[in-house]
Parts: structure tokens; sequence; C-alpha cells
């Protein structure tokens, strides 16, 4: 018979002051507790927890002060008395379960925890058991290990959607708890029991072989590898010991960087925005740098239309002046042909006889042809300067590069602007984080990859253990197996029970794989028959789910599908959840603290139909935002046996 919870009466408590109780019945499966934010469902959960195990813990992962939690006004009044008290009953037993604190006799005003005194009471039928009786009890009628499927709040169930993914940093510890559960540490207990018996028995087996001299060298063997079997198991037992304390220590890391990881992302942001300065800082200092190395032969293209301009004043006037030169020249031909016939009576060109000459005319044209040449006077330095000009003028070329600076200065601008807006973004980001502490966050970040690595190292040194321990139980083995050849009454006796234990060891160890086995198997069905009642995405076909219990939603081409909503994820942990019920060596009630958060109207439907069946006990603690009393609870009306609601007195008292 599942646990049954009967009540639970809270004094002082968080907001409640004084004697506060809820009931629950038996007829039908839903209790519903409504109540606004900062009101007190959180701190109902946390009582009920307290009252099973001692521990209150923050959204952090921190252990509260039990002052802290102490009710202020019950404080103010000097009462600092506080207790969370439950009925229940378990295979038809009824239990009442106190835990209790009040201050020390020596305190009348406690400032410290240590001013308290706790105290546990547990009262089974009629035996009163002592508190580490009692303590014991209440683990093993629900481990503290396996609460967190029992006892959950909706808001952080970000930590079951963690569950459901392979290679997370909870899968070592999330299978054990579900392997908890599900019965598997029955069938290891019986292995490490029969291996206690096997080294018993093969201890007397050893001591009744030294007796014989062709065992005795055996019994020698045997002794031998058994101490280093032991060795080899101390160990080993200590690196589990190391590994379980940094896989708890790398919850809790995971847990701060999760509720940490809004910052987070704002400081990697922030960071990546620095970077993106600095890169278009250093791009303005090169474009800077081009647009320098442009400009300083800028003044070639600048200085073009001045020196077209110039060159065509120049090459006119070095024309005119060549024009002169060349008619100079031409007149001196002429008169120097004139003189010529005159002095020789021949032509100068074909050297014929020129025959009668009229010397008046030709004098008058020498005449004419001299006052001609001194006309044609020119300045020859000033032509040499002028020639001199146009080279050098005609050596600047056009340096083709305005195109360039205004690309450049272009990019130069588009630049300025992302390091405006980049800085911009960077001063939001800067005051966004100036008030908290992130230089935690980073520590936090780098334990918990240091963490990861040393658990990497741990696990590895674990299985190199292992693989000696199970090379020296063989080799033990096969010593015992020599052994067994010496004869005699109470050696074959001793031999058959030494045979036997290392047959059952074999036996229970194969039962565990394969209960292992059939235990993913009913679990990934049940959770896929859950996951198709509540999604509302009908192309799903199921879940599948792997070693460490993940699940992969499956599509209909039985592909998994890679990206999950928040709503997806929270399905598929209540799936997983459901699952774990349905298949649980010893179920119990469930209580859920703001279920539905992140769920839309046809999912929310959904799993108010599934809830009734989740367990033998539903109690949900809800927020009006997530849930309308009237329109979604009339979906399952007739399955909720009470309603409660908390109402606001004041700040400090609901």
């Amino acid at each position: 018979m599942p646990m049954q919870l009967n009540d639970i009466t809270l004094h002082n408590f968080g907001p409640y002051y004084g004697e506060q109780s809820i009931a629950f019945g038996t007829k039908r499966p839903i209790v519903i507790v409504h109540g606004d934010n900062m009101r007190g469902k959180t701190s109902l959960l946390r009582a009920i927890r307290w009252a099973l195990y001692g521990v209150v813990r923050d959204r952090f992962g921190k252990r509260m002060p039990l002052l802290n939690l102490i009710n202020w006004d019950a404080a103010d009044e000097a009462d600092y008395t506080m207790s969370v008290t439950m009925t229940f009953h378990l295979d038809d037993a009824p239990y009442e379960l106190v835990r209790a604190v009040q201050p020390k006799k020596s305190e009348t005003a406690p400032t410290k925890d240590s001013h308290l005194e706790e105290k546990l009471f547990l009262r089974k039928a009629n035996t009163h058991l002592n508190p580490d009786q009692a303590q014991t009890e209440v683990n093993r009628i629900m481990p503290e290990q396996t609460s967190r499927f029992f006892l959950f709040d909706g808001e952080l169930l970000s930590e079951y959607e963690v569950l459901v993914a392979d290679e997370q940093t909870q899968a070592a510890l999330i299978k054990e708890s579900i392997e908890h559960i599900l019965g598997v540490p029955a069938l290891r207990n019986a292995v490490s029991d029969l291996r206690l018996n096997l080294k018993d028995a093969a201890k007397r087996q050893r001591r009744l072989a030294r007796e014989d001299e062709a065992a005795g060298v055996f019994a020698s063997q045997a002794a031998e590898l058994e101490a280093e079997i032991e060795a080899l198991e101390e160990d080993a037992e200590d690196l589990q010991r190391q590994r379980d304390d940094l896989l708890q220590r790398q919850v809790d890391l995971d847990e701060r960087l999760r509720v940490t990881a809004g910052m987070e992302a704002d400081a990697q942001r922030l960071g990546q925005l620095k970077e993106h300065i600095h890169k278009y800082k250093q791009e303005e200092a090169e474009l800077l740098d081009e647009k320098r190395d442009l400009l300083s032969m800028a003044w070639k293209d600048l200085l073009q239309p001045s020196i077209r301009t110039r060159l065509d004043e120049l090459e006119l006037e070095a024309a005119s002046h060549l024009d002169k030169v060349r008619e100079k020249e031409l007149v001196r031909l002429q008169i120097d042909h004139l003189k010529h016939l005159v002095e020789d009576k021949k032509c100068p060109v074909c050297g014929q006889d020129s025959g009668q000459i009229d010397s008046r005319d030709i004098g008058e044209r020498l005449k004419a042809l001299e006052r001609r040449l001194e006309s044609l006077a020119y300045d020859e330095e000033k032509l040499i300067d002028t020639s001199s000009s146009i080279r050098v003028l005609r050596q600047i070329e056009p340096a083709g590069v305005i195109d360039a600076i205004f690309y450049t200065e272009a990019k130069l601008l588009r630049t300025r602007l992302s390091i405006v807006d980049y800085e911009s973004k960077r001063d939001d980001l800067d005051g966004k984080l100036q008030n908290h502490d992130y230089s935690e966050v980073i520590r936090n970040r780098r334990e918990y990859i240091t963490t990861t690595k040393e658990i990497g190292i741990i696990e590895g040194a674990m299985s190199e253990k292992q693989l000696a321990i199970n090379e020296k139980q063989v080799q033990a083995s096969q010593v015992r197996g020599k052994i067994s050849e010496v004869s005699g009454p109470e050696m074959d006796r001793l031999n058959r029970e030494v045979r036997t234990y290392e047959e059952l060891i074999n036996l229970f160890e194969r039962g565990v794989e394969r209960l292992r086995d059939d235990l993913r198997t009913s679990v990934e069905a049940d959770a896929s028959e859950i996951f198709l009642q509540l999604t509302a995405d009908k192309s799903y076909t199921g879940l599948q789910i792997n070693e460490n219990y993940g699940l992969d939603i499956m599509d209909s081409e039985g592909s998994e599908v890679p990206v999950r909503s928040a709503g997806a994820e929270q399905v598929v942990a209540l799936s997983l959840i459901g699952a774990l019920n349905r298949n649980a060596v010893r179920r119990g009630p469930v209580i859920m603290d703001t279920p539905f958060g992140r769920l839309d109207p046809s999912h929310r439907e959904n799993i108010l139909r599934f809830i009734p069946t989740l367990a033998n006990q539903v109690a949900l603690l809800v927020h009006g935002g997530e849930l309308d009393r009237h329109r979604d609870l009339d979906h399952i009306r007739s399955r909720i046996e009470r309603e409660y609601e908390i109402r606001f007195v004041s700040s400090r008292r609901s």
C-alpha cells in the first residue's frame, strides 16, 4: 500500500503564524492549494521537506538558517518555537512525524541556529522511535535522494529538464536516484552480501587448505589475492566517495549557474561587445592609415584640372614660339637662297644658270625678307622655360585615388557608427551588471569546469580500479578452483559453498543488468504513453530512453526532435515522473508547486486530466496566473478532494 497523507500541521513556520493545518482526504486523489505569489506556497513545500529531512534549501541550493524560517510576528512576540507535524499511513500502519525547534534553555532570544534545539519524533502505530531510528525510518519510507520525484517546485522544472537529457551534469546522480526508486539497489545489496559471504567461505577454505601440503601454496596465493582485492576495493570506495562529493558539488554549482544564467549571458554578451568594439577600433585605425596614404597622393587628382589648363596654355605658348622659329628659319633660308642666286648667278637648288637676273627685284625681296626676319624675334630663354614646365607638368600623372578615398570614407563612417552602437550596448550592460557580484559567477563557472574535469579523472581511475578488481577476482576464482581439487569431507563442503556463492554472484549480477534493461523498457513505454496523453502535438510518436533514463522526443519519421521548447521540456519531465511513479517499488504522494507556469491552455488541460492518475495523492500549489479555478478545474472537478486558499494577512503573515 502506498504512503497516504492524512494531514499536515504547521506551527510558526514561514508566513504561517500560530497553528494551521491542511487535511488530505482518501476518497479522491487531488488537493489544491490556491495562493498568489509571495503568499506561502513554496513555504508549504519547504515545511514538508523540513519535516522529513531536517533541511531547507533556497533557490540557490544553499541551506537556509532555521531562524529565517520562524514566523517573524511570533519571533517579535519572543515565541521562537516552530514545528511541522505530519500524519500518514503506510502498509496499514499509522505514523505521526513531528520535527520541532525551540530555544535552548540558556537562550531567551536566539540570534543564530546554534542557540536552537531541534527535535524529531516519530510514532509508528503504538511504538515511539528514537531520533536516529526515526530518521532511518523516514529515509526508508521516502529516501531524500528520491524525494525530488515526489516533492518539487514547477518553477524549478529546469532541474527536471536536465534529467531528461543525456550527458548532463546530473546524469550519474539521477541514474542512481531513479534506480533507487525502481528497486535496483536491492539486487546490488544482495550482490554485496553474497560477496561478503564468499569472502568468509573463501577464508575458511584457505584455512583448511593450509593443512594440506599441495593446497597450502594455493591458499597463500588466494590470501594474497584477497588482500589485493580488499585494497583495490578500499581505493575504489574512496574514489566513489570523492566522485559522489564532486557530483553533488557539480549539481550545486549547476543550480547556482542556472539561477545566474541571465547574468552570465549578459556578462558574456558584454565581453563579446568589448571584443567587437576593440575589433572595430582596430579597423578604424587601419582605415585612417589607408585614408592618409590615399590623401598623400590625392593632390595629383585634385590638381589635374589646373594642370591640364596650364599645360594647354604652355603648349599654346610653346607652339607660338615654335611657329616663329620655323618661319624664321624659312625666311633665313629664302634670304640665303636669294643672296646665293645674286652672287653665283646659278640656282642653289638645281645648279642651272639663272639667266638674266633682275637685281633690283631681288634686292627688294631681300629687304622685305630681312624686315620679316626682324619681326619674327622671340625669347629663347622663355621657350626653354616653357618647354621645361611642360615636361614637368606632363610627369604629374593622375593617381586615380578619389573613388578609393570616397569608398574609404564611407567604410570609416560605417565603422564609427558600429563603434557608437556597440559602446551604447556596452554601457547599458555595464549599468545592468554593476550592482551584481559577477566575480562569484566567474568563480562558480571556473569551479564547475574544474569539478567536471576532476569527475572525469576520478571516473577514469574508478574504471581502472574496477578492471583491476575484476582481473584479481578472476585470478582468485581460478586459485580457489585449484584449492577445490583437495579432497576430504570438510573441504568438499567448503568447495561447494564457495562455488555456490560464486554462481549466485554471477546470477545476481546478470539479474541486475536484466532488471535495468527491463525497467528502462517499462519506463520508456509508460513515459511514451503519458507523453502522448499530455502533448498537444500529435506528430510525435513517443519518447526514447537511454541508459541514464534521459528521454528524447521522437517524430513520425522515427527521428529525434533536436530542439524542444520550455513547455515541451516540462511535458517530458512530467512524463518521466509519471512513469517512475508507475514503476516505483514504493509509491508516494506527489506535491507540486507552480506546475503550470510555462504551459499553454491545451497542454494545461491535458496535464490536468492526467494528474489524477499520477499518484494516489497529488497536491497542487497554484496561483491564479497559471490556473483558473473555474475554467480549468471543471475538467477534474470530480477528482478533487479539497481546495484551500492561502490568504494575505500582512507581508509577514498568511
